[in-house]
């Protein structure tokens, strides 16, 4: 190799340590996913070592920081690969629930996950209170909020039968109601059999 070929040569990257942005996020996440307990305490070991790095007072048994490259995978890792910790009276099955005012109905996706819809009227208003008559509602996706939701926020049957004739809507199906008896009880035929 010529000695041109080597001064041309691009200077190796050093490694950028993890910034306070990105340690803060995976304390979060640590604290929020069921990670493998002995993963869960290298991290540790290692976060305080990148802090103490940021601050300039290395140990001498310190290993090296993490790199912001590496902070990206363990982010990534924590994110997709580690299930959310269940919290207590999380919502496990479906059903209508009330919250802040507005009106959920929680399904299972094809994918075998719940997911929370929330009844809109043509207005656009969540907030059941604000209903005087009954109305034609849509289900619009809630993002995150399967999550938010708690088994206390549960409508009881005779609420669920409320809603339903307020809505106009089926409270297990969620089919629209024609007949009067039905929209009275809040459910369809089939599902008022079953």
């Amino acid at each position: 190799m010529t000695a041109a070929r080597v001064r041309n040569r691009p200077a190796a990257r050093t490694p950028r340590v993890a910034s306070d942005k990105q340690l803060d996020f995976i304390v979060d996440l640590l604290n929020s996913r069921q990670a493998p307990d002995a993963y869960r305490e290298g991290m540790t070991i290692l976060i305080s070592a990148t802090r103490r790095a940021h601050q300039g007072h290395v140990r001498d048994d310190d290993p090296r920081p993490m790199d912001s490259t590496y902070a990206s995978t363990v982010i990534t890792y924590l994110r997709e690969d580690c299930k959310p910790k269940a919290t207590e009276d999380a919502v496990t099955t479906e059903g209508v629930f009330e919250h802040d005012g507005s009106v959920y109905l929680v399904t299972l996706s094809r994918a075998d996950r719940l997911y929370a819809r929330v009844y809109t009227d043509p207005n656009g208003e969540t907030k059941v209170a604000n209903w005087h008559e009954p109305q034609s509602v849509t289900l619009t996706y809630a993002p995150g909020m399967v999550r938010k939701l708690r088994e206390s926020d549960r409508c009881s049957d005779a609420r669920q039968r409320e809603l339903g004739t307020l809505t106009a809507r089926c409270i297990d199906c969620n089919a629209q109601l024609t007949n009067s008896a039905s929209i009275a009880r809040g459910k369809g035929p089939i599902c008022a059999s079953k």
